[in-house]
């Protein structure tokens, strides 16, 4: 479980990086938001008349989330009380961990298993009602289509959920934790949860709120393993099933070509 005790319990944990944290917390829960959305409308109309538009947006997310980790990783190198354990940098300590952790990946697995069974029957759908199913025209923009897209969206994927478990649930806490040492970690992680789920804005209302359940389940396991392992597992299972999604909504668009 992780310990409240090696966390940064001030600002002055950071040392000459403090400055850094405090501007990486303020731009993760204020800032993000506005760039995802802003993000997200250029793609929507570069798609409009470029078929390599979701390659484009692949690769700046690529370049957003590992430019973040970067900013991140050199405060924390910066910081000389925040230890790799106080980022979840380290294995289960404890038994407890290692068995969620193994739940995790049956149950992550498992998931992607039951996407993959249920695209066979989603196929037999009107195209509208698989869009409503998958999210609404903001998520199903994203989701590949060609072989390269989906390469491509496998990287992202993976990306995903590296970069933004260390910056949400390692960094983000610790930071939060430093400006606020008072609070306990449940309440902490609620903080950067509402954080996580403001930066998928440009997913509307029901995306934020579907995104902020899912930042809850994997703050939880963050914080009863006191490892970064199952949630990074968790977080890469689930975006990696945008890829059997993405063929669901491909198959309409050759047979319309063949018409």
């Amino acid at each position: 479980m992780l310990d409240h005790d090696i966390l940064p319990t001030s600002l002055s944990a950071f040392g000459h990086a403090t400055l850094a944290a405090v501007i990486l917390g303020v731009y993760l829960y204020f800032g993000e938001p506005f760039v995802g959305v802003a993000l997200h409308r250029a793609f929507e109309r570069a798609e409009q008349v470029d078929r390599y538009a979701r390659r484009w947006l692949y690769t700046r997310l690529l370049i957003l989330e590992w430019g973040l980790v970067a900013l991140c990783a050199a405060t924390v190198i910066m910081a000389p009380q925040v230890s790799a354990a106080a980022l979840g940098l380290a294995l289960p300590g404890t038994l407890l961990g290692w068995i969620l952790t193994g739940i995790t990946v049956v149950a992550g697995l498992a998931v992607l298993a039951a996407t993959a069974r249920a695209v066979e029957t989603m196929r037999r759908l009107p195209r509208e009602q698989v869009i409503r199913s998958l999210g609404g025209p903001s998520v199903v923009a994203m989701l590949p289509r060609t072989s390269a897209e989906r390469r491509l969206f496998g990287l992202v994927s993976l990306s995903a959920g590296l970069a933004e478990e260390f910056v949400y649930r390692a960094f983000f806490l610790a930071v939060v934790t430093a400006i606020a040492p008072g609070f306990p970690i449940a309440v902490a992680a609620v903080v950067i949860v509402v954080g996580f789920g403001l930066a998928h804005a440009y997913q509307g209302p029901t995306g934020i709120a579907v995104t902020m359940v899912f930042g809850a389940v994997l703050a939880a396991l963050y914080i009863l393993t006191g490892s970064l392992l199952a949630p990074v597992i968790l977080h890469i299972l689930i975006d990696v099933r945008g890829i059997p999604l993405g063929r669901l909504l491909a198959t309409p668009a050759r047979h319309r070509r063949h018409r």
